[in-house]
């Protein structure tokens, strides 16, 4: 009798990396599978998005805009890698199984269901992407989820004499096995035999149909279809074997990372030790497990956890894993780690912080959460804490992580000139995926950077420089979000999208991004100013001159060539017969000089 199903092994491995941008993804189970579950609804593949969901109410004419109404789903954020799913069959030792081989035993070990899962385009170099498979988060509830093993075996024929041949298939949605009977009534080809079909166990209910190569349902999620060279003799019987599925139990993830692009198809004559055989799939070797982290608080990416205030009482960290299972305290020994660093790197803006191993207890509570209780007196104001949990973490059952986690959050920053809010609401979409933390990170860069050309001691305008600090700081944190944005390589000037048949493209956000960075710089410069003036010169004061000098095309005043103002009395200016030098305080008193001599002005 079947069990509950397996993973045997995964392709690429968890945690693989250089895997070729045009290699496949995958899944071989320890028994048959219905292949009716596995579509790319519960086998898929996420990584960096290609390009943006258009449309909605969009005006194709207009300028393409990051508007909200003009984006469907995830732009420029991980999201799914269109695909289509393949299967094959091998035996224990891995030997491929021929689609001739029929199995009519209902037990479903005979053989094993390898999906493969083939991306449609060839994937991006050096990203990462993550598979999942879809099982059953809870096979207690009536609600019935993700793959499961096979059903509807092949249809036995139990009187055999024409060459019509019947196949069963479909996914069997009954609580009890049947097996059920199908017999030719009227010979002949297919589309023109009859057949009736009834329960082994209760062959007095009979109902009859005519031969197609289309599926023909029977019930219970059970369908025929019939070979379309064939001739069907009346009274050729088979009998179908139909079971109850077995769900597979949990979820099961794992990640890997492509390689340069250099190899696009491996050679076959590649290693395949990328593969890892598990002798259960929940064996930690290859990561694939039911055992993984499903909440951390404070959560990852988390921006201005308070600090205990309590000289006797320290932080707390909790972490929670997804298995039922107990969590095995005595692989928690020597595998959880807790450091703090500068926000910035290093401490150069005259605070505090630590920048070393914390001391901490680490303890479990119930059965399957962490708890990490950091020593009082350790962290700071600009402060980010990083938390590591070894691989090899595991349940009472084996399970192990199989992978290396790390989260991380961050104490408050100071200075900080402007608000996350602010930064939100001016780029909207471009960060609706950034992490609070990574916002306040840049927001507290940019602060430093007006600190650092604050040049007046004594502020002269106090409302107006703090008004420049603010807007200065702003436009400096969106500066730095925006061209790491557009250095991500999601942006280029031609975008395309498809869902399902529906394919878009249009003109990409690169330009867009260009014209914003832009204008940030702009603004940059124009509030520059303000904040090295303390705010006494505004970008928009007109200035009052202290000495002005008036070019020759004033239009207030004639027009002249060289003046000169004499050295001596012979040439000079007198006011009067007993002034002995001149005293020229105007300019009708000055003198030009043209064609070679001196004339009165």
């Amino acid at each position: 009798m079947a069990t509950a199903p397996n993973i045997v092994s995964v392709y690429p491995a968890n945690g693989a990396s250089g895997i070729a941008i045009g290699d496949s993804v995958t899944v071989t189970f320890d028994q048959e599978m219905d292949e009716d579950s596995i579509n790319t609804g519960t086998f898929v593949l996420t990584g960096p998005d290609q390009g943006v969901f258009f449309g909605g109410e969009m005006n194709p004419f207009e300028e393409p805009g990051l508007n909200a109404e003009d984006i469907l789903d995830s732009p420029y954020f991980p999201g799914f890698v269109q695909c289509s799913v393949s299967f094959s069959r091998v035996d224990a030792s891995g030997a491929t199984v021929l689609d001739s081989e029929v199995d009519y035993d209902g037990d479903g070990t005979l053989w094993r269901t390898v999906a493969t899962l083939t991306p449609n385009a060839v994937l991006a170099p050096n990203k990462d992407y993550q598979a999942l498979l879809a099982g059953d988060e809870d096979t207690t509830n009536a609600f019935d989820s993700g793959v499961r093993t096979r059903t509807v075996f092949d249809a036995e024929p139990i009187v055999l004499t024409g060459t019509g041949i019947i196949y069963g298939g479909g996914g069997f949605t009954g609580s009890t096995a049947i097996t059920y009977v199908v017999e030719i009534t009227s010979g002949g080809a297919t589309g023109s035999a009859t057949y009736s079909w009834w329960r082994l166990s209760d062959p007095f209910t009979v109902y009859t149909g005519i031969t197609v190569t289309g599926k023909r349902e029977l019930e219970n999620g059970v369908y025929i279809t019939c070979d379309p060279d064939g001739t069907f003799v009346t009274g050729d019987q088979w009998t179908i074997k139909c079971v109850p599925f077995l769900a597979l139990a949990a979820s099961y993830r794992w990640s890997f990372s492509s390689g340069s692009g250099s190899i696009i198809i491996p050679p076959s004559t590649s290693s395949v030790s990328g593969i890892d055989t598990l002798t259960s799939s929940v064996a930690g070797t290859t990561g694939v497990s039911t055992f993984s982290v499903s909440e951390v608080d404070p959560a990852g990416g988390e921006y201005g956890i308070a600090i205990s205030s309590d000289i006797y009482t320290g932080e707390r960290i909790t972490i929670t894993f997804t298995d039922t299972t107990p969590t095995d305290a005595a692989t928690i020994v020597d595998n959880v780690a807790v450091r703090a660093e500068p926000a910035i790197g290093i401490d150069s803006i005259n605070q505090i912080t630590y920048t070393e191993e914390l001391d901490f207890t680490v303890s479990l509570v119930g059965t399957t959460q962490l708890q990490i209780d950091l020593d009082p007196g350790q962290l700071y104001i600009n402060n980010v804490v990083i938390v590591t949990l070894d691989k090899d973490i595991a349940d009472t059952d084996g399970n192990t992580l199989g992978e290396e986690y790390i989260t991380y959050f961050s104490t408050e920053y100071t200075p900080i000139y402007t608000s996350l809010r602010r930064i939100r609401l001016d780029l909207g979409p471009l960060v609706a995926s950034v992490t609070d933390e990574t916002i306040m990170f840049a927001i507290l860069e940019a602060s430093i950077y007006v600190d650092g050309i604050s040049f007046v001691t004594v502020i002269p305008n106090a409302t107006y420089f703090n008004l420049a600090r603010r807007e200065l700081t702003t436009c400096k944190a969106e500066l730095i979000l925006v061209k790491a944005i557009a250095s991500d390589g999601t942006f280029t000037n031609r975008m395309s999208k498809q869902l399902g048949d529906l394919s878009v493209s249009r003109d990409g956000a690169r330009d867009g991004l260009n014209d914003t960075i832009n204008d940030l710089q702009d603004c940059i410069e124009y509030w520059k100013v303000a904040v090295q003036t303390g705010g006494e010169i505004t970008p928009d004061a007109s200035l009052k001159p202290d000495w002005t000098v008036k070019g020759r095309n004033a239009s207030d005043a004639i027009t002249v060539e060289r003046q000169w103002e004499s050295t001596n009395s012979l040439g000079s200016y007198r006011p009067s017969a007993n002034t002995s030098a001149a005293t020229n305080n105007s300019r009708r008193r000055l003198r030009t000089w043209r064609n070679s001599s001196w004339r009165r002005r």
